[in-house]
């Protein structure tokens, strides 16, 4: 059986393209008029750095001058993050990753964590 040799090329180019294009960029997050939201993977938890996440300087110095908390919600498991600038300054660990702009993390433990999927202790009584 006859090779299409210009479809085998055709192909090869296709893949080496594929391989060699940026990946696409993420969005690191967005200010809101309440807080700094993003959304986040456990995969991307810091399992060397107290088991947190961790967050640009720039966000921070910004989410600082806005007066504004740091709040990320984790994909997998619908929980809520939260967590003010002030602790990130005093608990964070500083990160300085190459090819990244510096990072402060912030460990789990320094945390306010919600479940919005567990109702209240006293959600659904009469008041």
């Amino acid at each position: 059986m006859p090779c299409d040799t210009s479809r085998n090329a055709f192909i090869f180019e296709e893949m080496n393209m594929q391989q060699t294009s940026p990946a696409p960029r993420r969005i690191p997050g967005r200010f809101r008029a309440s807080d700094f939201y993003k959304t986040v993977s456990i995969k991307n938890r810091l399992r060397n750095y107290g088991n947190g996440y961790g967050l640009a300087e720039t966000h921070l110095d910004e989410a600082g001058k806005r007066g504004v908390p740091v709040r990320l919600e984790e994909r997998e498991t619908g929980l809520i993050l939260t967590a003010a600038v002030e602790v990130f300054r005093e608990k964070g660990i500083p990160l300085h990753f190459p090819g990244f702009e510096p990072q402060v993390a912030l460990p789990l433990r320094f945390w306010k964590i919600e479940d919005p999927r567990q109702p209240g202790l006293f959600d659904g009584l009469p008041s």
